[in-house]
């Protein structure tokens, strides 16, 4: 708990104020300029901001020490009432002795394990985005950028959020969506220099919901590739083959999408969260008898 709750927040608050001050050196490098900016001042000012969700910087570690605890705690209680001994109780909280690829032994699979790779790795992925994202628009700001515009990874790995976003172009000075929207956030705001928000160049796409490395080498051809930098989610998920539409949207999204003629954009609400089934329903019951869903 200690851990979680103190040790992991302010080794990670080191590393955050030199990932601010990286970012701010390379951003601005790659723009043809020399902007330096305070990390520490960054950090700062993000703490002071929702990063997902509506938590606080800190209060992200916070819930996550209490989770911790509280799932210690039941285990405890549960292992007591079943008359589990002292090492079945400990076993359920640090996991199984298990041989890694690499020779070295690591315990897996109990509560400890849990919270290291769905809580404290998680957060700092998410974490580390949001101040990524808070150093972008400082430096592009500094660089006298007066729009950001909404970029989002082309894959199947993409939340419907952030899908409703993509390439919505806003003033720097206006209210405007900021990721990390969501826990594996990988969005991001890039400076542009008007309302168009035209770049150049191309970026990539992955027709699949498993990243490049999980992906066989003979099966990439037809998966991965490159479009124009201003293709944007919707675009090219229209694009894609059934199979991998069905996917991200699920069956009953995917026959309203193909049969229904709603596009992507009508299973979120006006600010982009996603609605539920029967919420569609309740709005487009009209459409739900004719489909017979």
């Amino acid at each position: 708990y200690s851990a979680v709750a103190i040790t992991v927040p302010e080794a990670f608050t080191v590393s955050a104020v030199a990932l601010a001050t990286y970012e701010a050196a390379y951003i601005s490098k790659l723009y043809g300029e020399e902007i330096e900016l305070n990390g520490g001042k960054v950090v700062a000012n993000i703490k002071k901001k929702p990063v997902m969700g509506g938590m606080l910087f800190d209060d992200v570690w916070k819930n996550l020490a209490e989770s911790t605890r509280n799932k210690a705690l039941y285990a405890v209680r549960q292992g007591i009432e079943q008359g589990n001994t002292t090492a079945q109780i400990v076993a359920e909280l640090r996991g199984t002795r298990t041989r890694m690829p690499n020779g070295s032994y690591e315990y897996v699979g109990g509560i400890v394990d849990e919270v290291r790779r769905n809580g404290i790795e998680a957060n700092v992925r998410t974490l580390r985005a949001g101040i990524a994202n808070e150093t972008m628009q400082q430096t592009f700001t500094a660089l006298g950028y007066k729009y950001v515009k909404f970029f989002n990874v082309l894959d199947g790995r993409t939340s419907k959020k952030c899908a409703f976003y993509s390439n919505n172009v806003y003033s720097i000075d206006e209210p405007h969506p900021v990721p990390p929207l969501h826990p594996n956030c990988r969005s991001l705001l890039i400076g542009v220099s008007d309302k168009e928000g035209k770049l150049e160049g191309k970026r990539p796409f992955v027709a699949s919901d498993k990243p490049v490395s999980k992906i066989p080498k003979d099966q990439r051809s037809d998966v991965i590739g490159q479009v124009g930098a201003n293709v944007g989610f919707k675009s090219w998920f229209n694009k894609q083959d059934a199979g991998f539409q069905e996917d991200w949207l699920g069956k009953t999204r995917f026959k309203l999408y193909r049969d229904g003629g709603y596009s992507i954009d009508r299973f979120v609400d006006p600010t982009g969260n996603e609605l539920t089934i029967a919420e569609l329903k309740e709005i487009d019951a009209r459409i739900f008898k004719k489909l017979n869903l």
